[in-house]
């Protein structure tokens, strides 16, 4: 028992040197939301107070942000709480305050990481900053030089 756990550590440990490939990310421009007016968080308040908004959900508000400050292949998807997480507060990172990431898988197999920063006014959120960075799996150069010389 006490071997088998130790191979697998060991296994884990070393798994990472051996990858054939790298990530890379690719930083794009912020999209600063401009703040809402006093007179529009007292209309989205009362709206919430009614029952009628979907504005007391960051989660939503990022949904509906995301879709109308970026050209994003899921453009007019309804909205799926599952596929977002929300944040109120990284001690990590304290600057970012509270926000909400979602992340998708394009067909060519990059990933886009979605991150939306939130403010709250009473019970409703609104957008502050919406952000997105790609992140692509490259072969690794000296791994793929090493595979041509083999064939």
């Amino acid at each position: 028992m006490i071997r088998k756990l130790s191979l697998a550590v060991t296994a884990a440990v070393l798994l990472p040197a051996f990858t054939c490939s790298k990530q890379f990310h690719t930083d794009m421009p912020d999209v600063v939301v401009p703040p809402p007016s006093a007179k529009q968080l007292d209309a989205w308040q009362a709206e919430f107070a009614a029952g009628t908004s979907w504005r007391g959900d960051p989660e939503r508000v990022a949904h509906v942000e995301i879709q109308n400050h970026l050209d994003v292949p899921w453009k007019g998807e309804a909205f799926d709480s599952a596929k977002y997480e929300f944040t109120d507060g990284n001690p990590d990172k304290p600057q970012w305050g509270s926000y909400v990431i979602r992340r998708f898988r394009e067909v060519n197999g990059r990933g886009v990481s979605y991150q939306v920063q939130v403010s709250r006014h009473q019970s409703v959120w609104y957008a502050r900053v919406v952000r997105h960075y790609y992140t692509t799996d490259m072969d690794h150069p000296a791994l793929r030089d090493q595979e041509t010389r083999r064939h």
